[in-house]
């Protein structure tokens, strides 16, 4: 699963109920941003992964060396 950040061109506004028994709303906040959530395919890493395993390995060997 990937979560991918868009910008949008115009901004959202955010309200709550202020209570349940209440029709009021509370401005809560603003957003410009959408996330998707997409599905890749798990058989190959991505490039974070790649990254991470990289970073450990170099981690591991310099541990190797200094003992």
């Amino acid at each position: 699963m990937e979560v991918v950040p868009q910008g949008e061109s115009h901004r959202h506004e955010l309200y709550k109920r202020a209570d349940e028994s209440s029709e009021n709303l509370d401005f809560v906040g603003v957003f410009s941003h959408n996330l998707e959530v997409r599905e890749v395919d798990d058989r190959s890493p991505n490039e974070s992964e790649l990254k991470l395993q990289s970073a450990y390995g170099l981690i591991n060997e310099e541990k190797a060396a200094s003992t």
